[in-house]
């Protein structure tokens, strides 16, 4: 059992590693497609996808966002799988062979300015490469999504977007994760997002101008709140489950100041903005507010938060703002600490 939970373990960190890897040129490439996209349906335009496979279901995933909903009720957006009509696939791969079965689609459906998303993973797909060709003869705007081989060659006017490596099962893991923030930004850019006010909120704020800020367009807040000096597996444990609660997460820290307070003059070891920025790399964390107060209490008064979420030693002592709390039916999550880890532990062993 033992053998089987620390494979699974590195299979997961396998993945996080790949999400990391993911470059300031994608993400340049990832905003390019959600951009392009938001134009084509600001211009009454629509959006196109097909692939073969593993990839079919993702052509079918991506267009079920924007046709159905990603996050919120809203209109639907038109988008076609070329992937899903078995009847037109069939009859153009007998007529015409397999490597036309997307392009004769294309060259019948796509008009100028409509989006074409060709996914393959290998990005040498004959069938996915044609259509994308034909496309561009329609003044269609064409993107292919594919991995990272090296020395592969795409057809100027495509734009490629290689993200996952080599391994086809990691390369369509990231191609679903890609999908999903492309239907958040398209929401978003299109003023259809669940929570249109987190763009309004800065990443990092302190205390007294976090005041000027309104938290009331951003949905469900789940908060966190502490020291984070030195981040270590339990503060990622109690940071992960509380970027489940809502899909939009705030941490409070203490300041220099404040951790000297609680902690001592020797702490602490990184200074506040060094903290706020790594909270913030870890990805599920929206915002970080710095604190000079004791404790969080006017904070949440202000945010006024679904959600909070602290360490399991909270559960059975009475902190300053559980009354507050409890009054407002906020729910609190109490999650178990690592054991014998601790910021305070770390450092002791280091100083021997």
């Amino acid at each position: 059992m033992e053998g089987s939970s620390l494979k699974i373990s590195e299979l997961l960190f396998n993945r996080i590693r790949v999400l990391q890897s993911v470059t300031p040129l994608q993400i340049e490439l990832i905003e390019k497609l959600a951009s392009s996209i938001t134009e084509a349906y600001q211009n009454g335009n629509k959006v196109l996808v097909f692939g073969n496979g593993g990839s079919a279901a993702e052509a079918q995933h991506f267009t079920t966002e924007l046709i159905g909903r990603f996050k919120k009720d809203r209109k639907s957006l038109p988008a076609i799988s070329l992937n899903s009509d078995t009847t037109a696939i069939t009859a153009i791969a007998n007529d015409y062979g397999y490597d036309q079965v997307f392009a004769r689609q294309v060259e019948g459906l796509s008009e100028t300015g409509d989006v074409l998303i060709g996914i393959s993973t290998s990005g040498s797909s004959p069938s996915v490469i044609n259509a994308l060709e034909t496309g561009l003869h329609n003044n269609a705007v064409c993107f292919l999504l594919t991995g990272t081989r090296k020395n592969l060659k795409t057809t100027e006017g495509i734009t490629k977007i290689g993200v996952g490596g080599e391994i086809t099962a990691l390369i369509q893991e990231m191609h679903l994760t890609l999908i999903h923030i492309v239907c958040e930004l398209v929401e978003d850019k299109l003023g259809l997002s669940e929570f249109p006010g987190y763009e309004n909120l800065p990443k990092i704020t302190n205390e007294s101008d976090a005041r000027e800020l309104d938290f009331t367009k951003s949905g469900d807040i789940t908060w966190v709140n502490g020291c984070f000096d030195l981040i270590h597996e339990g503060h990622l444990k109690l940071l992960n489950m509380a970027s489940k609660k809502s899909p939009f997460l705030i941490v409070g820290i203490n300041s220099d100041s404040s951790v000297r307070k609680i902690k001592g003059s020797d702490r602490p070891l990184v200074d506040q903005n060094s903290r706020a920025n790594a909270l913030l790399l870890l990805g599920f964390v929206d915002m970080v507010i710095i604190y000079d107060s004791d404790n969080p209490l006017k904070l949440l008064e202000l945010i006024k938060p679904k959600f909070v979420v602290k360490g399991e030693e909270y559960a059975e002592i009475t902190y300053p703002e559980l009354d507050y709390l409890k009054r407002s039916s906020v729910e609190i999550t109490y999650v178990g600490n690592v054991k014998g880890l601790s910021t305070s532990s770390i450092i002791e062993k280091a100083r021997f």
